[in-house]
């Protein structure tokens, strides 16, 4: 069985204006999560922004050096990245 559903034109921009509110949303609350709005990460961070363990940032990243801030080892993620293009 099957149906048909039949929208006017302002319905379909009202349901089109849900969806994009809804999708920019969520791909802002993902953002946020990932850490992808920050601009210094502590270890922790750096490797889930990069997407690998400890083990393997600890392997191919010793030349990344951190920077102290009282006391705490917090990365650029400028640095991060340049230091990724670069390989």
């Amino acid at each position: 069985m099957s149906f048909e559903v039949i929208f006017s034109d302002k319905q379909k921009e009202e349901l089109s204006l849900q969806v994009y509110s809804v999708v920019s949303d969520a791909i802002e609350k993902a953002r946020s999560d990932a850490g992808m709005d920050k601009m210094f990460f502590n270890k922790k961070e750096t490797c889930a922004y990069l997407g690998i363990a400890n083990n393997t940032f600890d392997k191919y990243f010793r030349d990344l050096k951190p920077h102290d801030v009282n006391g705490f080892s917090i990365y650029s993620k400028k640095e991060i990245d340049e230091f990724v293009l670069s390989k």
